[in-house]
């Protein structure tokens, strides 16, 4: 028996399975977010979990989540495609949404193709992007992330200034499988790729894209109510109840801040310095 598996947890479990399962034939949508990661996902998603009408899961294909999950049931197989069934239908009537990052496909064993393929097959047809443009800000961000082990901060809270080297020519992020040191402007191509690439796949399906630099840091609100637009939801009342983790400057950040900006002189990147 899993130690958080409980009789109370078990008898409530199977009580929201069961009125799920008389409900869920009147959702509204699913929706599939998507997102690299330091994006504002998190923003949005807390955003829309205050709406009555939408369950929000979060990157329920990270590997600590589905280990979670998984040990909440322990007769369910861990096969990630019946814990997303799973999950559907515990929402009920509500929409469901969840959230998924390219790299947690790879230990899905299919292709991002594929995956998308396998999500619309389980009734997904409303896909989001949430992009930030940024990449080189993004990159920073999740660097000193690592370091600090501060993820996410409350409104008011204070983000000290924590100073990082980047190094322009073996830089190691080791985000999913792949842990090949490369260039920057490698690790910055990678990702415009990645973006290019998700965009090209849902071309054709129902898609809203969201950036963070226009829609989530000036107004997460609005992009809450963009949201709810696009599934054919009501507004509801946001509250914003996260900030920046790092706010500053690069040239305050990065300690070789000459050196960056001389690695992206002549780049499609360069403007990123500027940001």
């Amino acid at each position: 028996m899993y130690p958080d598996m409980n009789f109370r947890n078990l008898i409530t479990s199977t009580r929201d399975f069961a009125s799920g399962v008389l409900l869920s034939p009147w959702r509204t949508a699913n929706i599939a977010a998507f997102h690299l990661g330091r994006s504002g996902s998190r923003l949005l998603g807390d955003s829309l979990k205050q709406h009555p009408q939408i369950v929000w899961e979060g990157e329920l294909f990270s590997p600590g989540r589905l280990q979670e999950i998984a040990a909440r049931w322990p007769l369910l197989t861990r096969d990630p495609t019946r814990i997303l069934r799973l999950r559907m239908v515990m929402a009920g009537s509500r929409c469901y949404g969840f959230e998924t990052q390219p790299t947690q496909v790879e230990h899905l064993d299919v292709t991002l193709p594929e995956y998308v393929q396998r999500l619309e097959s389980l009734g997904f047809r409303h896909f989001i992007i949430l992009e930030r443009r940024n990449h080189l800000r993004r990159i920073v961000s999740m660097l000193v992330a690592r370091r600090t082990s501060q993820w996410h901060l409350k409104p008011g809270e204070f983000a000290p200034l924590e100073r990082i080297e980047l190094d322009v020519d073996q830089l190691l992020l080791s985000r999913g499988r792949d842990t090949q040191a490369r260039s920057l402007v490698a690790h910055l191509q990678r990702e415009q790729e990645s973006v290019n690439s998700l965009k090209s796949i849902l071309q054709g399906r129902q898609h809203l894209c969201l950036t963070y630099e226009d829609d989530l840091a000036p107004h997460p609100e609005d992009a809450c109510q963009r949201v709810c637009d696009f599934v054919g939801l009501p507004h509801h009342p946001v509250t914003v109840r996260f900030g920046k983790t790092n706010p500053y400057n690069l040239q305050d950040v990065l300690t070789n801040y000459s050196e960056v900006e001389e690695a992206l002189r002549g780049t499609p990147f360069a403007w990123m310095l500027e940001s």
